[in-house]
């Protein structure tokens, strides 16, 4: 589009060939010329309408970016919570088995008469309760499964659990004094930027609407009514005329084009704004985010380190022997939770 605007500003060369011939030979006619066109841009209306063209064509580029970017997003987060859904359900798993073990131990205890039957179906409930979990669980990552194969457009088998076994997911480290001009190189703000361009350059083109229009028009042209004798001389003739279009009434055209191009670039400007503060914003969150789950994440680490302190003083089979000890909240903490037997280890490793 742009190249269409910018031949405007060129002169434009045409030629012409005629044959014409009517009921009789005599009308028969051989006519060949060519057209030179060129309009003078004094008051920039083709400057503005190049400029505009040429901003919505990176304007759109900076669009196709933004897309770009939107679907590796999608896709990112579709798979991290594939990955994520999955280490929560392995560990529901895990955590059953030992509920069952628990179960099987309070049951031997329910013979030796150490327990009671409450203590036996409160071991019950805890196991059908991690059955149901494990249930949704399952529910949820075929979901995530679904929405990954979507996204990717592959219907294959989905992804193993095993995929990621060997990975870790660490945190990006974030450069020191990073200046907030950055964002200005994000396609969304950068499209927004453009779009505010072609605005500005709309007015140029509705203002200079006012103003005459001067076009330039020439030609040589030869004409003959046989074939042979079309070059000639004196079958020539040629012309220039100069075209001067004044606008003097047209019921307030120009006036409410200027009008809806300064519209248009008042909402230009405010869709420009609300780019960067969304930019900002979106950034902020981020780094909250980030805050946040470093904090979340160093708790349970030093609580896993506290517990493998502790039984490494004391050996593990004080939790294995029965009664009150091994039914405290310590002991099953370390054999559901503890890093060792933890499968999102090797996806949210401490640090």
């Amino acid at each position: 589009m742009p190249g269409v605007i910018r031949s405007l500003m060129v002169p434009l060369a045409q030629t012409t060939k005629a044959i014409f011939r009517g009921k009789k030979s005599t009308t028969k006619s051989y006519d060949v010329g060519l057209n030179l066109s060129y309009e003078l841009d004094f008051f920039g209306k083709l400057k503005n309408m190049s400029e505009a063209d040429r901003q919505n064509v990176f304007a759109s580029h900076a669009a196709q970016r933004a897309a770009q970017i939107v679907v590796v997003t999608n896709v990112s987060q579709a798979y991290f919570n594939q990955r994520r859904l999955t280490a929560q359900l392995a560990i529901a798993k895990e955590t059953l088995k030992n509920y069952q073990q628990s179960y099987a131990f309070v049951e031997q205890q329910l013979v030796t008469g150490s327990t009671n039957v409450l203590a036996l179906e409160q071991a019950r409930g805890v196991i059908e309760s991690t059955r149901a979990d494990i249930a949704q669980r399952e529910g949820e990552l075929a979901q995530a499964n679904h929405t990954l194969q979507q996204l990717l457009g592959n219907y294959s088998t989905p992804l193993s659990a095993s995929v990621s076994s060997a990975e870790s997911v660490h945190p990006l480290p974030l450069p020191a004094n990073l200046s907030s001009t950055i964002l200005l190189q994000r396609p969304d703000i950068m499209e927004a930027e453009h779009q505010l361009r072609a605005a500005d350059a709309n007015i140029g083109v509705a203002r200079a609407a006012f103003f005459p229009s001067i076009t330039l028009t020439s030609g040589v042209s030869s004409s003959s009514a046989t074939l042979s004798s079309l070059f000639n001389a004196g079958s020539g003739m040629w012309n220039f005329v100069p075209k001067i279009d004044l606008p003097i009434f047209n019921a307030g055209r120009n006036e409410a084009n200027l009008a809806l191009a300064n519209v248009k670039q008042r909402q230009a400007v405010v869709n420009y704004e609300q780019k960067i503060q969304a930019a900002f914003k979106a950034v902020a969150d981020t780094l909250s985010l980030r805050d946040s789950i470093q904090a979340a994440t160093g708790g349970p680490a030093a609580l896993f380190g506290v517990a493998a302190n502790h039984f490494a003083t004391r050996p593990r089979a004080l939790c294995q022997r029965g009664g009150e000890l091994y039914r405290s909240a310590g002991c099953r903490a370390f054999a559901v939770r503890h890093p060792a037997n933890d499968p999102r280890s090797d996806l949210f490793p401490a640090g």
